[in-house]
C-alpha cells in the first residue's frame, strides 16, 4: 500500500510538471502578466514620444530590443496560445469569429472615437468645423475601426503636428491588424485540419521561427509577430509534453538574456517572450492570483495610452520620459477601468452566454 501511494504521488508530481496541468480553468496570472506588458509598452513609448523618433528605451541598447517590442511579442505568444484553444473548443467558425469580434472591436471603436473627439478636437490647430470637414477625420474613424492591414491611418488634421514624434495620434493600433490576421490564419489552419495534425503545425511554426531568427524578412512585422503567435499555438498543441519546471524557467530566462546581450536579440526575445512568459502566466500562485478579482485592464491600457502620451507632451513640451511614463500611466488607468467594466466585459459576457466555453483567461 505504501509503495502504491508513493507511485501515485510520483505520477501526480510528474503530471504537474507539464504545462497542461496548469492551464485548466481561469485561475492564472494571464490578466496580470498582460497588464504588466501594457505598462512596458507605455514605458517604452515614453522615450520616442518625449524625445523624438531616434530615441528608444535603454533596454534597446542593452538587449537589442525595446521593452515595448518585447511586450508586443509576448502579447502575440499569449494570443496564439489562447486563440488556438478558442478555435478548438468552440468547434464553430461563426462562434469563434463572434468571440474574436467581441474581444477586439467594441473597445477599439470607443478608443478611436476618443482619439477623434476629446483628444483630436482639443489638440487640433483647426477650427471645429474645419476639423470635422476634413476627409482625414472621417478616414481615421473608418480605417482604424476596420483594421485592414496596410490601410491604417494614424494622423488627424492639425493634431500633434509639433510634438517630437509628430502626426501620430495612436501609434499603438498598428499591431491590431496583425492580431486580426492571426485570427484568420489560425482559423484557416484549423479548417484545414492542421491544428489536429500537430507535426504539420510544428513544421509551419518552425518555418516562420527560422525566418524570424535569421531575419529573412528584413525586419518584417508580419514574420516577427507571426513567429511569436505560431509559438503560442504550438505550445498549446503540445502542452501535455512541455515541462514547466522552475529550473527550466530559470535556465531559459538566463539563456534568453545571454543571447540578447551577445547580439542574438531575435533568439533571445523569442525565448523570453514564449516559454518564460507562459510560465509566469500559468505557474506562480498565491497572492498574485488575487489580481483576477480586479479585471483585465491590459487592452484598455494598450489602446488608450498613446493619445494620452501625445497629449501630455503637446501640453508640456519639456516633459522627460520618466515624467511622461508616470503621468500617462496614471491618466490612462481610469480609462482602462471604465473600458473593461462598461464596454469590454459586458459584451464578452453576452457572447459567453450564447456560447459557453470555460475560459482560462481573457482571450486577446
Amino acid at each position: 500500500m505504501h509503495e502504491c501511494r508513493r507511485t501515485l504521488s510520483t505520477v501526480v508530481a510528474t503530471r504537474n510538471l507539464v504545462l497542461e496541468e496548469h492551464t485548466k480553468g481561469r485561475d492564472n496570472n494571464l490578466n496580470l502578466v498582460r497588464f504588466i506588458l501594457a505598462i512596458l509598452v507605455i514605458y517604452s513609448h515614453s522615450f520616442p514620444l518625449s524625445l523624438g523618433g531616434d530615441f528608444s528605451d535603454p533596454f534597446k541598447r542593452w538587449l537589442g530590443f525595446a521593452l515595448g517590442d518585447f511586450a508586443v511579442n509576448a502579447f502575440f505568444t499569449i494570443s496564439g496560445f489562447l486563440i488556438a484553444r478558442s478555435f478548438i473548443q468552440r468547434k464553430s467558425l461563426g462562434r469563434f469569429g463572434l468571440a474574436r469580434v467581441a474581444r477586439i472591436y467594441p473597445a477599439l471603436f470607443v478608443a478611436v472615437v476618443f482619439c477623434i473627439v476629446p483628444v483630436g478636437l482639443s489638440q487640433t490647430s483647426l477650427s471645429t468645423p474645419e476639423y470635422f470637414a476634413e476627409k482625414l477625420t472621417r478616414n481615421f474613424l473608418v480605417k482604424d475601426c476596420l483594421l485592414i492591414p496596410g490601410k491604417m491611418q494614424f494622423s488627424l488634421p492639425g493634431v500633434f503636428e509639433d510634438v517630437p514624434y509628430p502626426n501620430v495620434v495612436n501609434g499603438s493600433l498598428w499591431t491590431l491588424p496583425y492580431e486580426v490576421s492571426m485570427y484568420v490564419a489560425i482559423a484557416a489552419v484549423g479548417l484545414l485540419g492542421f491544428l489536429k495534425r500537430r507535426i504539420v503545425a510544428l513544421a509551419l511554426c518552425l518555418a516562420i521561427v527560422v525566418a524570424f531568427i535569421g531575419d529573412l524578412g528584413d525586419g518584417s512585422h508580419a514574420i516577427r509577430l507571426g513567429a511569436f503567435g505560431a509559438v503560442g499555438v504550438v505550445m498549446y498543441l503540445f502542452q501535455s509534453q512541455i515541462r514547466i519546471e522552475r529550473s527550466v524557467f530559470g535556465l531559459l530566462s538566463c539563456a534568453g538574456i545571454a543571447m540578447s546581450l551577445l547580439g542574438y536579440a531575435n533568439l533571445g526575445s523569442l525565448i523570453l517572450g514564449s516559454y518564460c512568459v507562459l510560465w509566469l502566466g500559468f505557474v506562480p500562485g498565491g497572492t498574485l492570483r488575487s489580481y483576477n478579482k480586479v479585471g483585465d485592464y491590459s487592452y484598455g491600457m494598450y489602446i488608450f495610452a498613446y493619445p494620452i502620451q501625445q497629449t501630455v507632451v503637446n501640453l508640456f513640451p519639456a516633459v522627460v520620459p520618466s515624467q511622461m511614463f508616470v503621468v500617462s500611466t496614471l491618466a490612462t488607468l481610469p480609462l482602462a477601468v471604465l473600458s473593461w467594466h462598461f464596454v469590454e466585459r459586458p459584451v464578452l459576457q453576452k457572447v459567453r452566454k450564447r456560447n459557453f466555453v470555460p475560459e482560462m483567461g481573457q482571450e486577446k
